[in-house]
């Protein structure tokens, strides 16, 4: 596979029990994929006693779950695909580590204190290595706290703050793990006391070739372009139009083909089946949203001409840029030299470098801001982006750890790309893209834009510098300090300022037009306050002159991007402002007087969501979009209605 489709995932482990326990469970793998599963590990409590000790990351806590088995992979296994864990329960996720070790005793590490959660692991889960067969990792959600549960599914691999090779277990994706035959571990330990679990069984998942029926070359190495059917895909950055090039792909095992796009881990968003002219074979996407997607290729028939679209090439994942949440910010803080004077010094982690960057600004915080959205660098310049580390310091004087220093690992040099531009950086979990990359040539530049936090390989506390998620941030009004550490000698850089965002959510914005009536009412749309995912605050939709005595409805729709209001029918006035698919609310009379513009519609959309379970896009998540529109009865005007204007709004937490 090629090492250009690595992400960050999660955990692989467990060992051996009865070959009737690994059928069992082989059953849920999906039928697309060509695997080879383990016998099943036994399971067992963690801490085996005790609630959980250490000190991390120096002292292994004892007492840890330590399952065994054996596997002895077949010839045509590849790589590692998946670590499977069944029955797996604890309270406070972000006390756990699962380490993988292999039968020559190397330790990997899978997932280190997944996100700093405090909810709980409770069901089976799957540690997935970059462009597993069996399922991509799930997005990670913006917060998981108190009695809630991780969701079930996919994992990537977290390393978290884990120093690369710390007590011998180091931070390597699974699929680059050789799967060599023998005793495999899977080692759970416990970092914190007061919470325990338990694990029911564990199995490893490969990737395999077989014959007939091989899926089919990923198209021309997983290439897409604007007009340059070369241009690298996998990770990169990449604007619509997208087209993909299948002049490698038209495999002797038959000529229709399949795309399935995936975005964000979720599978078959879209699925379109053509067949491919050799002449011509690029196939130009439809207008994607912002988000990272995924997508791979089947044949229509395998090598005994049977069409089952059973087999699937290796995957690849590309990104549509958008923008972090817009908010409310704060004034701008002073800039200065990186570092102030000298040229970097320090001894790492333990003594912080002389003469930092530190900028103080009083902030108040907006009313109704819940978490900090990002912090925006203006004007940053600096050669090897790898020497930095940015300190957050907020009014009690928690110190929060933004960017640390990207690609080191404890030894050598960090990443070589410079700054230069104007960057936001903010939670991981929102950032559409681009992410930092670990390398680049010695004079390339990160290009301007939105990037996600990056704790590093820091161990969180150290100097009273913690590793704290951007939505964990606590607010309070005051003196908030940014303090810019320049590890390394020989290269220095400046910002002109900085500033912080908060989630406030902006105004609801009207767009397109409405339609005039036969007696001229233009009816309007309006809001009384953004949405909340959590339903936290009222939000009421209300439409104002409104044709009276008429029955109408508010409908909504999840996704404009690309679309272009259409008139609404032959001589209208109104026009569809609200892209396909729609859900209607429930359809309700406008009261008013008959042939006046007094009428009025409503929709208390709290009590809408909670009436409606299955209504599209329930339930909902911060940043997500709504545009509604109201439709109504107007006998004389074409198609007998006539529509409102168009309403976008963009949830609050």
């Amino acid at each position: 596979m090629s090492l250009s489709c690595v992400r960050w995932m999660l955990p692989v482990l467990l060992s051996a029990l009865a070959s009737a326990f690994s059928t069992a469970h082989a059953a849920q793998l999906p039928p697309s994929c060509n695997l080879e599963v383990s016998a099943s590990g036994p399971g067992g409590p963690f801490p085996v006693f005790g609630t959980g000790d250490g000190v991390f990351p120096t002292t292994l806590p004892s007492s840890p779950l330590v399952s065994t088995l054996s596997f002895n992979p077949s010839t045509a296994v590849t790589e590692i695909d998946a670590v499977r864990l069944f029955g797996l329960s604890h309270t406070f996720i972000g006390d756990l580590q699962f380490v993988l070790v292999d039968p020559n005793g190397t330790a990997y590490n899978l997932i280190t204190r997944l996100g700093g959660y405090s909810c709980d692991f409770d069901g089976d889960y799957r540690i997935a290595a970059p462009c597993a067969c069996s399922g991509y990792g799930q997005t990670l959600p913006a917060t998981c706290t108190g009695l809630n549960v991780l969701p079930n599914g996919p994992l990537d691999q977290w390393f978290g703050a884990w120093p690369h090779g710390a007590n011998g277990i180091f931070n390597i994706t699974l699929d680059v793990i050789p799967p060599t035959s023998g005793v495999w571990a899977l080692v759970i330990f416990d970092w914190a006391s007061g919470d325990v679990g338990t694990l029911v069984s564990w199995d490893i998942v490969c990737k395999k070739t077989t014959t007939p029926g091989v899926p089919p070359d990923p198209p021309s190495g997983c290439d897409t372009s604007f007009d340059d059917p070369s241009t690298p895909l996998n990770d990169s950055t990449v604007f619509n139009p997208v087209s993909v090039d299948f002049s490698l792909t038209a495999s002797p095992r038959g000529t229709t083909h399949k795309v399935r796009r995936k975005k964000n881990g979720v599978p078959d968003q879209t699925t379109s089946t053509f067949t491919i002219d050799p002449a011509d074979p690029i196939e130009v996407l439809p207008t994607l949203d912002p988000g990272w997607w995924y997508w791979d290729v089947s044949t229509g028939k395998d090598e005994n001409g049977t069409t089952s679209w059973s087999q699937w090439s290796a995957p690849c994942r590309f990104c549509i840029p958008g923008r972090l949440t817009d908010g409310v910010c704060s004034i701008l803080g002073f800039g200065g030299g990186l570092p102030n004077s000298g040229s970097g010094d320090g001894g790492w982690p333990g003594t912080l470098p002389s003469a930092p960057l530190v900028s103080t600004v009083s902030i108040s915080i907006p009313p109704g801001a819940t978490e900090l959205a990002r912090l925006e660098l203006n004007g940053a310049t600096h050669t090897r982006l790898g020497d930095l580390h940015l300190v957050l310091t907020d009014p009690t004087g928690g110190n929060h750890n933004i960017l640390h220093r990207v690609g080191y690992t404890g030894g050598g040099a960090g990443s070589s790309c410079d700054l230069l531009g104007s960057y936001s950086l903010g939670s991981f979990s929102k950032v559409i893209c681009p992410r930092w990359t670990v390398s680049c040539s010695p004079l390339s530049a990160y290009p301007p834009g939105d990037y996600g936090q990056d704790f590093g390989t820091w161990p969180s506390g150290t100097n009273g510098i913690f590793n704290t998620p951007f939505e964990l941030i606590p607010l309070s009004s005051g003196n908030w300090t940014l303090t810019i550490y320049d590890w390394a000698a020989g290269n220095t850089g400046s910002i002109a300022s900085w500033r912080l965002c908060f989630d406030v959510p902006s105004a609801a914005v009207n767009y397109c037009t409405a339609g005039t009536t036969a007696n001229g009412c233009t009816a309007s749309i309006s809001a009384s306050a953004q949405p909340s995912a959590a339903l936290a605050s009222p939000c009421t939709i209300n439409v104002a002159n409104v044709e009276g005595q008429k029955q109408g409805l508010i409908l909504y729709g999840l996704n404009n991007s690309g679309f272009t209001p259409s008139t609404w029918g032959a001589g209208s006035t109104s026009f569809l402002c609200v892209k396909p698919p729609t859900q209607r609310t429930v359809v309700q009379g406008s009261g008013g007087v008959v042939n006046a513009c007094n009428g009025s519609l409503s929709v208390d959309w709290n009590s809408f969501v909670l009436t409606h379970p299955t209504a599209i896009g329930v339930p909902f998540s911060a940043g997500d979009k709504l545009y509604m529109q109201a439709w109504f009865r107007d006998p004389p005007a074409p198609k007998t209605s006539s529509l409102s204007d168009g309403l976008e709004l963009t949830f609050a937490p």
